[in-house]
């Protein structure tokens, strides 16, 4: 009670008094803590309880319940929204910070518009007047039944705006995200009244393509969400299960980017030649269609089993492979072919390890692999559909 550093005979020295004083005060302090975690704990299931009270309502469709769309943000990306949501009957109110902004916003607009009416998503008598401009955000989103939040990716600045929005915005209303990056964990982090109700939506370009990847706090509200866009807009949407950083379209792309910056920077090839090959990836993964099947049916010739072992061989070769490319930066010819047969040594125990690579590599793949029909027949008919559209591409390349 008196301190577990004290030496045991100092208790002899210590009054009684001083003792019982010294356990009141700690015992004063436990309860303290505990009574701070309790008033956290109900603070919590206030807090949850709120967020179940205010649950936007589940059971009719956001395509028909949404009318009117507020835009906040009217970047490129929000005139995009503005003019989809507009095309597909949509009652949309932006809001514009300046005379000078409005201005851009409405260039954009007419662009995106055109694109849409190229699509065919839009027509030219679509009244591009119909979509007001407010200098008030609590004006813009005061009346909206769904909000489509598109300012920059900033962090400070994003968390505030959706932190406004979330202010103003009717008990009601949905409030979408389009977030390049930021996990909805963050976006939300400062919203006070309803963050249950922020969610998601991160397109490409809406105005350029029909895409479309949304995630809310719920699996349910994630559904919700996609029915809007898909039903709503037209869109492919995929439904995320978990947050992630980039979120799946742009964490995809990062990945191609950052690794055509490295080849570039390492003096592998130059920019023209990286586009190069950037292109016919991008013909392959049309032409495919889907990644999973179109990698059995072209990289494994229409056998699963083939594709597992290419992919084994891949992963065993790596570090030879590597080690070999770095050997080559650095060493003359002369001296870099027995450094790399002695690398080779090395290495070849990795060897040893290529069934167990396999199933890994198998265990790894199955989420892909499971659903595909590798029968012959069904091989056979989607290598043709497969050689048909990359032929549309090539025509049109």
């Amino acid at each position: 009670l008196v301190g577990a550093n004290r030496p045991c005979q100092a208790l002899r020295t210590v009054t009684s008094h001083e003792v019982c004083c010294e356990f009141l005060r700690q015992l004063a302090n436990v309860l303290s803590v505990c009574g701070r975690l309790v008033s956290l704990h109900l603070y919590i299931e206030h807090i949850q309880v709120l967020h179940i009270k205010h649950t936007p309502n589940m059971e009719t469709p956001l395509s028909s319940s949404v009318k009117q769309v507020a835009i906040v943000g009217t970047g490129v990306i929000g005139s995009g929204w503005a003019a989809l949501f507009l095309a597909k009957g949509y009652d949309v109110v932006a809001y514009v910070r300046s005379e000078r902004s409005e201005k851009t916003f409405r260039e954009g607009l007419a662009l995106a518009h055109n694109n849409l009416i190229a699509r065919g998503l839009a027509k030219e008598s679509d009244d591009l007047t119909k979509i007001r401009s407010v200098y008030n955000l609590a004006e813009c989103v005061g009346k909206a039944d769904f909000v489509q939040e598109s300012v920059i990716e900033d962090l400070t600045t994003k968390q505030a705006v959706v932190r406004e929005i979330d202010e103003f915005a009717p008990e009601h209303a949905i409030i979408a995200s389009s977030s390049s990056f930021l996990p909805l964990l963050l976006v939300a982090a400062r919203a006070r009244r309803h963050p249950n109700r922020i969610m998601t939506a991160h397109p490409t370009l809406p105005q350029w393509d029909a895409f479309c990847e949304v995630y809310a706090p719920t699996p349910e509200l994630t559904a919700r969400l996609a029915e809007l866009y898909e039903g709503g807009l037209g869109m492919d949407v995929v439904e995320m299960k978990r947050q992630h950083w980039g979120h799946v379209l742009n964490a995809l792309y990062l990945s191609l980017s950052s690794m055509s910056q490295v080849l570039v920077q390492t003096g592998v090839a130059d920019s023209p030649s990286i586009e190069v090959a950037m292109r016919h990836l991008g013909r392959l993964l049309i032409a495919a269609d889907k990644f999973g099947e179109g990698s059995v049916a072209i990289l494994g010739g229409g056998s699963k089993e083939a594709t597992l072992q290419l992919m084994t061989h891949i992963v065993t070769g790596a570090p030879m492979a590597i080690s070999t490319c770095m050997v080559a930066r650095v060493l003359p010819g002369f001296l870099a072919r027995p450094y790399v047969r002695f690398l080779q040594f090395l290495w070849s125990p990795v060897g040893l390890f290529r069934g167990l690579v396999y199933k890994v590599s198998a265990w790894a793949s199955k989420p892909m692999f499971a659903s595909l029909d590798t029968s012959p027949e069904h091989m056979k008919e989607f290598q043709a559909g497969v050689l048909r559209r990359m032929c549309a591409v090539e025509k049109i390349a």
